[in-house]
Parts: structure tokens; sequence; C-alpha cells
């Protein structure tokens, strides 16, 4: 049985290496040309800076104690540039579970990740000591638990789904759906009410403040938000779920960017972008149910969209500049 574990662990591993090449390609799609020579060129400065720094080791060998405290300020630093400062660690960094990548030098995402399971944890065994007073009406409905169960899909943080999930996301380019042209916004505009609505955009559905970010108009070339995403539907600069799924991408580019992959924003960053994802899959495979959600909508467009644009800025405004800020 442990044998049999093994080799689909190693198994899972193979596909997961296989995917990981594609997808980081994928999440390009909706970075600016322009964007990418600026990540060209940094790299090209870190070349020659990390060369700078093996010519101070090589001196250092042949003279350690002339150079030995400026080779224990370099041998303690992270890499240079650093991670937060270089704009390829923001495409690594919207790689989710289970394509994620190493994590970059003197990171601090470990321990962040144990107290998130830390929480996980405690929020279980609260939620377990509670439903231990309801046990005698769990055990008369068991039999129909047990079905349910077996016929609810698996878990979003099991692997098998979440590698299925990056699976998908590689295929949508083989469906016409993504990238077909729609002459009216009222799909678009419901995938995009879909995600804006989630708990996780809550950060991402006004513009920054450059006041309260300092430096993000220098680091940032192209700003995105969701407010802009549905001008954009609205007056036909979106015209598919593709050109809606890079933009919402770039919402995530920027946000990785600024505050860094290991941030707590990079964390919610990530999550952000797995609702919008898997919201986006089932707009483009379901096409259908999506227009059946759209069509009530579509009789009273001016009055729905007010009122969604209403309830969008009280939403905003209670999450605080803090918010805004890091975005």
């Amino acid at each position: 049985m442990a044998e049999q574990m093994k080799n689909n662990g190693g198994k899972q591993n193979e596909h997961v290496d296989k995917l990981i090449a594609p997808s980081l390609y994928r999440v390009t799609e909706g970075v600016p040309y322009k964007e990418l020579q600026q990540m060209v060129s940094e790299a090209k400065e870190s070349e020659a800076q990390l060369k700078k720094d093996i010519e101070k080791l090589e001196e250092a060998l042949k003279d350690p104690k002339a150079n030995e405290s400026a080779v224990n300020i370099m041998l303690a630093s992270e890499m240079t540039p650093p991670d937060r400062f270089f704009s390829v660690s923001a495409l690594l960094g919207r790689l989710r579970a289970p394509l994620a990548t190493p994590l970059p030098p003197n990171s601090s995402l470990v321990y962040i990740r144990k107290q998130q399971q830390e929480k996980v944890a405690a929020l279980k065994a609260n939620s377990a000591l509670k439903s231990s007073k309801k046990q005698q009406q769990q055990k008369a409905q068991s039999n129909s638990n047990k079905a349910s169960r077996a016929m609810s899909p698996p878990p979003k943080s099991d692997p098998s789904y979440l590698l299925q999930q990056q699976q998908k996301l590689l295929q949508l380019e083989s469906i016409p759906e993504y990238r077909r042209v729609h002459t009216e916004p009222a799909q678009l505009l419901a995938c995009w009410k879909r995600i804006s609505s989630h708990k996780t955009a809550a950060v991402f559905r006004r513009p920054v403040n450059p006041k309260e970010a300092p430096g993000y108009t220098e680091r940032i070339l192209f700003p995105m938000d969701l407010s802009l995403i549905r001008k954009l539907i609205t007056s036909s600069g979106i015209k598919s779920f593709a050109g809606l799924h890079q933009k919402v991408g770039m919402i995530c580019h920027n946000c990785v960017k600024y505050n860094g992959r290991e941030s707590d924003y990079g964390l919610v960053t990530r999550d952000f972008e797995a609702v919008a994802d898997d919201m986006i899959i089932q707009a483009v495979m379901n096409p259908n149910a999506g227009s059946r959600r759209a069509s009530p909508a579509t009789t009273s467009s001016k009055p729905s969209n007010g009122a969604s644009s209403s309830s969008l800025q009280t939403t905003t405004s209670t999450t605080g500049t803090t918010a805004q800020k890091s975005k």
C-alpha cells in the first residue's frame, strides 16, 4: 500500500513538473509587452550584480580578513535585486498549489503558512466542539449524509482537484467560447459580477491611491482594478472571456509585484485568482448557464447596474485605506 502511494505521488509530481512551464506562459498572456521587456532588463541587471558578488567572493578567498564583513553581509542578504522588486517573481508568485515554486531566500512565508494551518486547525476544533452538541440529530441523518458526501465533488484543497483545475486552465484556449467575441456584454458582466462579489475581491474593487502606496506609480506601469474592468466591458474594450481573464490576471500581477509574493497580499491574490479562474472556467464550459443567469439583468440593465455599483462602493468603503494601499 505504501509503495502504491509513493508511486502515485511520483506520478503526480511528474504531472506537476510538466504543467509549470505552460502555466507560466499562460499567466504572461495578460501582461503587456513593455512589462515583459522590463523583466528582461531586470534579469540582466540582476545577472550583472550577481557577477560582481561572485568577484567579491573570489577576492575574499584570497584575503578573507580584508573582505570578511562585506562578504558576511552579502551572504546573509537575499538575492539581488530583492525578490519583492523583481518583476518576474510576480509571475512565480501567481503559481498556486500544486505548481508553487521554491520560496525566495529568507522567506517568511513558511511561518505565515504555519500560522494559517494553526488557525484552520483551531477553527476545525471549535466546529467539532459545536457539532458534538448535535450528535443525536447527526446520527438520525447519517445515512443521507454519507450518500451526499459520496456524490459531492472533491474539496478544493485536494491536490488532485487543484491539478485538474490547472489542466482546465490550460485547455481554455482550445474552447471556442473562451475567445468568442460577445456583441452584448450581458454574459461578461454576469461573470464579472460573480468575481467582484466574492469576499476575496474586496481589495481589488477600486483603484490604488498612489498617495497611500509609496512608489506605486513608479513600480506599476499598468494599473488595473475591477471597477475599470467593468467600464472596459460596458464600453466594448473587453469582448470575450479571454479578455476578462487577462485583465483579472493584470490585477493579480500588479498586487504580487508591488507587495511581494510572500506577503499577506500575495496570499490574498492567489486566493482571489483561484476564485476568478474557477468562475471563468465555469462560464466558458457552461455558457448556457451563464446566459440564463444574465438574462434577467438584460431586461433592466440600468437599474441593476446602478444597484451593483452602489453596493460595491458601500462594500469597498468598509475595507479601509489599508486594503487599497496594498493592492
